[in-house]
């Protein structure tokens, strides 16, 4: 049996809304009881809960859902791992802590490669308010990880910017600028990612390289769109290396 690690956040109406997001709704449109079958009416905006950004998000040039790749959204995957840095709310991720826990180009490449980042926020608070008081990257991260042929990032907080409060007001002035900068070189975010400590431990064992792991990220194919709810997990592929 193929050995998996569902990294999806469930839809439910509990599920975390980014501030003046729509709803998660799911309603019933037939039962059982009364037409001998189940079907639901569902109401979500497209950033709901674990999901992507396509580079139209942010760009109006930008590549749309229904324009992305496959094969760019399935691939090797590493997780850079910041638990043990206990980051606190709304603190901020400069390039110098994330790239201590990149190897190095001589030990493993980076290109093409998926990125994932745990900050175990999500494990900690997910479904409480604070979850969006999260830590959140520097801009500059952005173009670094262009220029190590990185161009999916996932994050297991609501953004990988700060999330403006409650009033609409973003604390610092670093504002959007990852979702800017990395959608805009034509990147692709994930936002609301689950279980990246398990992934990142499984990774470990047996001496097991990253590359070994490889997750899938694919999302609906909504054309035009500009971010779509996806079912994320990761998967563990033989290795000859």
């Amino acid at each position: 049996m193929l050995r998996t690690i569902d990294l999806t956040n469930p839809l439910t109406h509990n599920t975390p809304i980014y501030p003046s997001d729509p709803p998660f709704v799911a309603t019933p449109h037939a039962t059982h009881a009364r037409d001998g079958y189940s079907l639901h009416r569902l109401s979500f905006g497209t950033h709901t809960g674990t999901h992507l950004d396509a580079p139209f998000h942010f760009d109006s040039r930008g590549a749309k859902v229904g324009d992305l790749a496959l094969g760019k959204l399935v691939g090797k995957v590493w997780v850079v791992d910041f638990e043990d840095m206990n980051l606190t709310a709304r603190e901020r991720v400069d390039w110098e802590a994330l790239a201590s826990r990149l190897p190095t180009q001589d030990e493993v490449s980076l290109r093409d490669t998926i990125l994932l980042i745990n900050t175990s926020w999500s494990s900690k608070y997910y479904g409480d308010t604070t979850y969006f008081s999260h830590p959140y990257l520097s801009p500059l991260i952005a173009n670094h990880l262009f220029a190590l042929g990185i161009s999916v990032v996932g994050v297991d907080t609501p953004s990988p910017d700060e999330t403006p409060r409650g009033d609409g007001s973003c604390e610092g002035a670093d504002g959007f600028g990852f979702h800017e900068t990395f959608l805009g070189n034509g990147g692709v975010i994930i936002e609301n990612l689950t279980n990246l400590k398990e992934l990142s431990q499984a990774a470990l064992l047996k001496n097991e390289v990253p590359s070994r792991w490889m997750v899938s990220l694919a999302p609906l194919k909504l054309e035009g769109l500009d971010g779509s709810p996806i079912r994320a997990f990761a998967f563990c592929v033989p290795y000859d290396g």
